[in-house]
């Protein structure tokens, strides 16, 4: 079984806000919910003095929102827990993740994993589905084009925080990507898995990636790209994603691991956005695939399902989106679908 779901990040939110959220969600039908956990957005949106001190309070509005998806008086939600920010912003002279020297530099990486132990302890005991760290591993410093990091080396970052998660939950999907970013192109190419032991659930590694392709039609327009770009297109149509999932899929058969697509969505004011996120859905259906949109309260509104384009009978490159609330076409699509 395949799960559907969608992602949520805080936009500053506590506890009561994080219950909130899940009351709603699970009106939905909504099977999975990614918990991104960002403290340096927090810090930067509640213009926090203390990056640790936002990763504590992201954690405690996490928790809050764990405690309600699992309530077992209620439908249970399973709760991804996805912690991608491994640098504290209180130290501008920090390496970052995505810069060859940190993949060198043994203290940034024990930094990293003394941040996921914390994520990990919080939520010691908790009916947690998949852990999730570092689902876009990428160098982006290395000429011409960003790569993933040197493979024993995100190999052994893997290793170190499996065997964190371990110390805490038995029971929980941990999972791997091979990169760069959250790219699926390497599953087609013959990537073969990592060397990563987990003796106590080998049968509890997934495998995943993040679906936004074209890239330049779903992400149209930031940091000033070409638009419009259109779906389809003579780039990239139906066929061409069902191809790409299909391959995806043949490697998850290959080789036995269950994917998790943990994010895909294209931006607001992308012509045909939603039967984009259509196409991706069927396929993602079709081939079996667990999937999370993105997102449910991004802290940007050009990802935001709840957003719309409201001057569409402009010329598409000079669309701008208004927020509208749960009544767009997308966001009751999506209702349909979870």
């Amino acid at each position: 079984m395949a799960y559907s779901g969608i992602s949520i990040q805080s936009q500053g939110g506590t506890a009561i806000t994080a219950i909130s959220d899940v009351q709603y969600l699970r009106t939905t039908g909504v099977q999975t919910l990614g918990v991104q956990i960002k403290p340096t957005q927090r810090k930067k949106e509640l213009n926090l003095s203390s990056w640790q001190q936002a990763l504590e309070d992201e954690l405690d509005w996490a928790f809050a929102i764990v405690e309600a998806c699992t309530d077992t008086e209620l439908r249970r939600i399973n709760v991804v827990i996805r912690f991608n920010d491994l640098v504290s912003s209180d130290d501008p002279n920090l390496l970052q993740v995505d810069k060859e020297a940190w993949w060198n530099d043994q203290a940034s990486i024990t930094r990293a994993l003394n941040y996921w132990q914390k994520v990990c302890l919080k939520f010691n005991g908790q009916d947690i589905f998949l852990f999730e760290i570092l689902s876009e591993p990428v160098i982006t410093d290395i000429p011409p084009r960003p790569v993933s990091p040197d493979r024993r080396k995100l190999e052994d970052f893997y290793q170190a925080a499996l065997d964190i998660v371990r110390i805490y939950n038995n029971e929980a999907y941990f999972l791997l990507s091979p990169g760069p970013y959250g790219k699926f192109d390497k599953y087609l190419t013959g990537f073969v898995p990592f060397n990563i032991h987990d003796s106590i659930r080998p049968q509890k590694l997934m495998y995943g990636f993040h679906m936004y392709e074209l890239h330049s039609y779903t992400h149209q327009g930031i940091n000033n790209s070409h638009r419009p770009e259109m779906y389809p297109s003579g780039s990239y149509d139906y066929n061409d994603m069902n191809s790409d999932f299909a391959g995806i899929a043949a490697w998850s058969m290959q080789y036995n691991y269950p994917m998790y697509m943990g994010e895909f969505n294209a931006v607001r004011y992308s012509p045909n956005a939603q039967e984009w996120v259509r196409d991706v859905i069927l396929n993602a259906k079709h081939y079996k695939i667990n999937w999370s949109f993105f997102a449910f309260k991004p802290y940007w509104e050009g990802w935001n399902p709840y957003w719309d384009v409201y001057n569409s009978d402009e010329y598409a490159a000079n669309w701008k989106i208004s927020e509208v609330g749960p009544t767009t076409p997308l966001w009751e699509f999506l209702l349909t679908q979870f």
